[in-house]
């Protein structure tokens, strides 16, 4: 499905393994739907064109009217098929979202007894995000599609309860979010500015979310706040202070990633508009982009 708008044409700058600059530009984005998320709608606010694909594991929570059939395009072949050349069709993109619910990317069905670790499991798939990155691509994920980011780079991120795992690695082990709000610090200078703001709010529509415990010294943090989190059963409920919320990280010498444990969707839509054009360096606003948040 494409979501076509009349300008597509994003500009950005990426420094390689050899710190020479090479500019390159946003003008094919693919959007992968998941269950819980829809980082899509900030996109269609910002007049951003994107192809989406369908990676719903069970229905779309935010839209259960939505025909999860109707989209001929799946997540599978964007992760695991090759173009006629030979090349992953992720190459095809220049920027990838994915939203938090795709299947293939934990351990079990909405944590049941089906497996569900297809696309973090498989070699294959691990490869073509590692190359789609090293390509200077960026790629941009929320909440459960954590694991992907685990997979791939597992040294940029400590999830919470990632340590406490007997038998690495442990899909879904970090889904132990429970705050349904948290006051966020905005850690970047020009975030704050554009904001007009050191701090923000941010919704956790749901528990269980995907929570972040600490970062490499190359990670960059842009929020951060105190969070509610389950220790377990027998523990119950715990508070971690001053965690990442939103990162981002130079991957692969050249790529850039960034992954929030919040869902975009259901953020202040002029808020979620700064941030995301922040954190996508060089994503810029079509010419009917509605940088309010006006839009329903």
């Amino acid at each position: 499905m494409r979501y076509a708008a009349l300008s597509t044409a994003l500009a950005a700058v990426a420094c390689s393994s050899d710190q020479d600059f090479k500019e390159f530009s946003y003008r094919d984005i693919a959007v992968v739907a998941g269950d819980f998320d829809h980082i899509g709608e900030t996109l269609i606010r910002l007049d951003v064109g994107f192809t989406e694909y369908e990676g719903f594991i069970a229905q779309s929570v935010y839209d259960p009217e939505l025909n999860t059939d109707s989209n001929v395009l799946k997540s599978d072949a964007l992760f695991f098929q090759q173009s006629d050349s030979g090349r992953s069709i992720m190459l095809d993109y220049d920027a990838i979202f994915v939203n938090s619910g795709v299947r293939g990317l934990g351990e079990f069905t909405y944590n049941g007894v089906e497996d569900d670790s297809t696309v973090v499991s498989d070699p294959v798939a691990v490869e073509n995000i590692r190359s789609f990155v090293a390509n200077g691509n960026t790629l941009i994920a929320s909440d459960w599609a954590g694991d992907m980011i685990e997979a791939a780079w597992p040294e940029a991120i400590e999830f919470v309860n990632e340590s406490e795992c007997d038998s690495p690695p442990c899909w879904d082990a970090p889904q132990v979010g429970t705050s349904e709000t948290v006051v966020a610090k905005i850690e970047n200078e020009a975030l704050q500015i554009a904001l007009g703001s050191d701090s923000i709010v941010l919704d956790f529509d749901y528990t269980y979310w995907t929570a972040m415990k600490s970062v490499s010294s190359d990670v960059e943090v842009l929020l951060r706040g105190d969070i509610e989190y389950r220790i377990s059963d027998s523990e119950g409920y715990g508070t971690l202070e001053d965690v990442p919320l939103l990162v981002s990280f130079q991957a692969e010498g050249r790529g850039k990633v960034v992954f929030s444990s919040f869902h975009w969707r259901v953020q202040n839509p002029s808020v979620t508009n700064e941030i995301l054009l922040h954190a996508a360096e060089g994503l810029s606003p079509g010419p009917n982009a509605d940088l309010a948040g006006d839009t329903p």
